[in-house]
């Protein structure tokens, strides 16, 4: 979530519900901010004859948007079911631990909130992504609908436009790390390493972005991710019912990681040293493709 200056708890309530039922309505407030650029655009336009957003450019704008916030609000569909336990057998979420788990009242509010943010964003969003990209090589109106989802296209090689879906479903996967139970620290950072390190060895096979730079800065912050998640998994409190997670974490994650290191070394040293850091590859393995995306796509 983005930290603000001022606690939302000092503008609204203390209310755990009223706080949680605002961070949901984050999408909503994006969708009307976009509208309103969109409407003001229009009206400056008629006045000061300016050029227009027109609804290809906004739609595309508000979906750049929801993709950069895409982990912020994912998380919130599941925040409500973490929680950690007390001595008393009950359970409190890790968000308000005023707010008791499974005892009704609060809780049932802010999981009824979190799921209707899962049935009308998260769902629609992923699904809608994915349509548009399985779509781009088959659209018979390419022009409009590369603006409209230039988002999702325009950052990869034409040979693998399908990256966008992959991207989305990392973050995804990413804000569903809260789902591992609090009481159990080396399954979480067990579960984000292996998300990272799924993507990382993809990446590091098909080096999506279009630019071959864009695919090293991208793996390394992977890699430099991963390594600070691992090496907080040494600092980790062992609980009584973490130790399976404890080993697996020792002997699954640091020997994956290890070996993700040297794969993802001698990835980068054979395109550095036969494909090249320029990128200029691009457009020679995307020239069967060039008659269905058009050139506009690559450059």
């Amino acid at each position: 979530w983005i930290p603000l200056p001022v606690p939302l708890s000092c503008a609204l309530s203390y209310s755990p519900v009223a706080l949680f039922g605002f961070r949901c309505l984050l999408p909503a407030f994006c969708v009307v901010a976009v509208l309103l650029v969109w409407l003001c655009s229009k009206i400056c336009s008629s006045i000061f004859r300016w050029t227009p957003w027109n609804q290809n450019v906004a739609f595309n704008s508000l979906g750049q948007i929801l993709q950069a916030l895409f982990i912020a609000i994912a998380v919130l569909v599941v925040q409500p079911v973490r929680c950690f336990s007390h001595p008393n057998g009950l359970y409190s979420m890790s968000l308000f631990p005023q707010v008791l788990c499974w005892e009704g009242g609060e809780h049932t509010s802010m999981v009824v909130s979190g799921a209707l943010v899962g049935i009308f964003f998260v769902v629609p969003f992923m699904t809608s992504c994915i349509v548009a990209v399985l779509r781009a090589t088959k659209t018979k109106n390419p022009n409009g609908h590369y603006q409209r989802w230039r988002f999702l296209l325009y950052r990869f090689r034409a040979d693998v436009w399908w990256w966008g879906i992959v991207f989305l479903v990392r973050q995804l996967a990413l804000a569903f790390s809260v789902c591992v139970p609090a009481d159990s620290p080396h399954w979480q950072i067990t579960y984000v390493a292996l998300v990272t390190t799924t993507y990382m060895a993809a990446v590091s096979a098909l080096w999506p972005w279009k630019h071959s730079l864009l695919s090293v800065v991208d793996v390394s912050s992977m890699l430099l991710l991963n390594a600070v998640i691992v090496s907080s998994g040494s600092f980790s409190t062992i609980n009584e019912g973490d130790i399976p997670g404890f080993v697996t974490f020792h002997f699954v994650v640091m020997s994956g990681f290890s070996l993700l290191v040297g794969f993802v070394s001698c990835s980068i040293a054979y395109r550095a040293a036969f494909a090249g850091l320029r990128g200029e590859y691009t457009v020679r393995q995307s020239k069967r493709y060039l008659d269905t995306i058009g050139n506009k796509w690559i450059h």
